[in-house]
């Protein structure tokens, strides 16, 4: 996410092609199942490149269950 946000605002990539890299590295991870493609949100525009996801993983622990929430995010400014 990071990457992509630092290199967004250079390559001026908009927020569908965004979107499909992160979902691609979503995949490599196997995450799928986990983060659709519509929790990815992105603002891209002139200058700047928010990225974020919010997804939550249930963890069974065989006498106590819980979800564990994870928000990353990454944001980028150009430097003009």
């Amino acid at each position: 996410m990071q990457e992509q946000a630092r290199f967004g605002v250079v390559n001026r990539y908009p927020e569908d092609k965004i979107r499909e890299i992160i979902f691609k590295e979503v995949q490599d991870q196997g995450l799928e199942d986990r983060i659709k493609r519509e929790d990815i949100k992105i603002v891209a525009n002139t200058g700047i490149v928010k990225i974020a996801i919010d997804y939550t993983v249930p963890v069974d622990l065989l006498v106590y269950h819980f979800d564990l929430h994870f928000t990353p995010s990454s944001e980028n400014k150009a430097l003009f």
